[in-house]
């Protein structure tokens, strides 16, 4: 196997010159002035190149949310006021009774 050396020049070390291509289309005849075309070759098939595209859609997914009512009950007092009444009469002062002093026949 032979190893890269710094010094030494490649093929492809050499300045690249526009007349070197030629269009596959024309003849590879070489002729006065023409420069040398070199034949069509085979396509080169390289290894496939990955591209991904992710597609998103909508799936419906339940989710259960239980809920649990508990119904509690207090007492709590509420006053409700009653109120008894109890009538007397009574008299005061000087005067005498309205019916004292008084004779009836």
């Amino acid at each position: 196997m032979d190893h890269y050396k710094p010094n030494q020049l490649g093929p492809l070390s050499q300045p690249f010159q526009p007349s070197q291509l030629s269009p596959l289309s024309q003849p590879s005849q070489p002729g006065p002035g023409k420069p040398y075309q070199c034949p069509p070759t085979d396509p080169i098939m390289t290894s496939p190149e990955r591209i991904v595209r992710d597609f998103y859609h909508p799936q419906k997914v339940q989710v259960i949310h239980p809920i649990q009512i508990v119904n509690r009950h207090h007492c709590v007092p509420v006053y409700e006021h009653v109120y008894t009444c109890e009538e007397t009469d009574e008299y005061c002062g000087t005067h005498p009774h309205p019916h004292q002093g008084m004779l009836r026949d």
